[in-house]
């Protein structure tokens, strides 16, 4: 077995927690949406009216497809239309809600050293501005200004339903 001096092991602690860091800071800030969202081809309402059940978040409306400007456009879109809008600008809050579908009590479970599972009786936070232990777990609240320089608070999976993102 080798034997380090106190030298080395300082060395390969220190190049231990950088890559860490730097795993933690690429992962923070990585948006794969670059590499993996591409100009498609624009979907019109004739081609979403003609296949109802195929969902088309996230590709490029069409001249057709209703464009939001002001916040008055945003009071009169139901959950289940398609929509888009260029905003003006977009601000992260750094503020985070959980998920509809993610169970509360779920996050607060885990194993013991036994690998038995346990639960610690307490409900996660809806909403929070540290979510970095449960990022998964929840989503951001975001700004967006409008065209008339209204704005308006939506989340992530809006903003990208809704083609803002």
């Amino acid at each position: 077995m080798e034997k380090y001096t106190f030298r080395e092991k300082a060395v390969l602690t220190a190049m231990a927690l950088l890559a860490l860091a730097a795993a933690f800071l690429f992962f923070r800030r990585f948006e794969p949406e670059a590499f993996l969202k591409k100009e498609g081809v624009p979907v019109g309402m004739e081609e979403i009216k003609a296949d109802i059940s195929k969902s088309y978040t996230g590709k490029t409306a069409g001249e057709d497809i209703p464009r939001i400007a002001s916040a008055g456009d945003f009071g009169s879109i139901t959950g289940s239309e398609y929509v888009t809008c260029v905003p003006a600008g977009v601000v992260e809050t750094g503020i985070y809600s959980l998920k509809p579908w993610v169970d509360p009590y779920e996050i607060t479970k885990g194993r013991n050293s036994k690998g038995r599972l346990y639960s610690t009786g307490r409900k996660a936070p809806e909403i929070t501005d540290m979510p970095a232990a449960d990022a998964e777990y929840y989503r951001e609240y975001y700004l967006i200004e409008l065209e008339d320089s209204s704005c308006q608070l939506q989340q992530q999976l809006f903003l990208q339903h809704a083609g803002c993102a």
